[in-house]
Formats: structure tokens, C-alpha cells, sequence
């Protein structure tokens, strides 16, 4: 009644919602035409897109932790578990490791969670924080990795390792022979 007595407008009240207010729209120079034409598509108009190649980083949303646990998708490649193995290898029969400073050791969970699944990921970060036997403890190891696990979102891979480990000495078997060159 209000906006009928102030505004000389009618509110539709045929909504379900009648709490919410409803206008119907009104102009008096309305102009009707009877005269039209159809739109017109022409083939030539149309752009056919292909699929991009472009690598798009997407950020796994988990229903539950557990899932961003042992979500398997791209993890566990049978070459990077070699490497893995390879490096602890290297470090404990030199003595050397990859995780003494808080950086090193955040930037190995990191890596491990975006590599591996939590169980096969929580027995390579315990043994390569075990090479640190002064700082080592399990619980704040395991603790750590979890959270790297529930909070990743990819920014580091398993190149980081790769680095840190050549950092210390290591090389893989195609860094050890080189790039193989072609003969002209």
C-alpha cells in the first residue's frame, strides 16, 4: 500500500515470496515492433576452440583429511621412488643430509607430500630426517608431514630434493653421463 499511495506503483503480490519485494516494469513508450528479422547465424562466424594445451595447476580440495593423505593422483612414479631410494642411500654412507636447517627440512615435506602418498612419503622423510640424529624425532617428523600432506597446494616438487641431495654431492644416473649428444 505504501508504494501505491507515495509512488502510484503496484506491487506484484502474486510471488511465492511475498517478504521480497516484486516490480513489474511499465513504459509508456513502449514500441511494439511487427516487422522482424531472425537472428542469422553464418558458419564463417562460428570459432571452433580447441583443447588447451596449457598445463593448468589445480588445488585438490579433500573431503577429508584422510583423503589428502592417501590420494593417490600423480603420485608414487616408479622413477622418483628410485631417486628417493638412491639419495638415502647416498646420504647415509656418506654421513650427509638434506634436512639439517628448518628451510631444507620444510622444503623436503613439501616436496615428499606433493610426490608420494603419506605412507610410502612418511617412510622416506623418516629416514632422511633420521640422518639428523641430534634434531631427530619421530613424532614432530610424522606431526610436520601430516600437515604438509593436509595444507599442499604443489608449489614444490621433487626436483627440490633432487637439488638439495646434488647440493650434497649426489647425481642421478643422467646428470652422472650427461645429456647424450647427436652425431651430424
Amino acid at each position: 500500500e505504501y508504494f501505491l499511495e507515495k509512488y502510484n506503483i503496484e506491487l506484484d503480490k502474486s510471488g511465492s515470496d511475498i517478504s521480497r519485494l516484486c516490480f513489474l516494469s511499465f513504459d509508456n513508450n513502449l514500441v511494439l515492433k511487427t516487422n522482424f528479422s531472425n537472428f542469422e547465424i553464418i558458419e564463417n562466424d562460428i570459432i571452433v576452440v580447441g583443447k588447451s594445451h596449457i598445463k593448468k595447476n589445480v588445488k585438490q580440495k579433500f573431503a577429508s583429511n584422510l583423503d589428502a593423505l592417501y590420494n593417490p593422483l600423480d603420485k608414487n612414479n616408479p622413477f622418483d621412488r628410485k631417486i628417493m631410494t638412491d639419495i638415502i642411500r647416498h646420504l647415509k654412507n656418506k654421513n650427509l643430509s638434506i634436512t639439517y636447517s628448518y628451510e631444507e627440512w620444510c622444503k623436503v615435506a613439501m616436496a615428499i607430500s606433493n610426490t608420494f602418498t603419506y605412507e610410502i612419503g612418511l617412510n622416506y622423510f623418516l629416514k632422511l630426517s633420521s640422518l639428523d640424529r641430534d634434531k631427530y624425532n619421530v613424532e614432530s617428523c610424522t606431526n610436520f608431514l601430516i600437515n604438509c600432506y593436509e595444507t599442499r597446494k604443489g608449489n614444490v616438487n621433487f626436483s627440490s630434493v633432487v637439488y638439495l641431495a646434488n647440493q650434497k654431492g649426489y647425481s642421478t644416473k643422467y646428470q652422472k653421463n650427461g645429456v647424450p649428444k647427436v652425431e651430424g
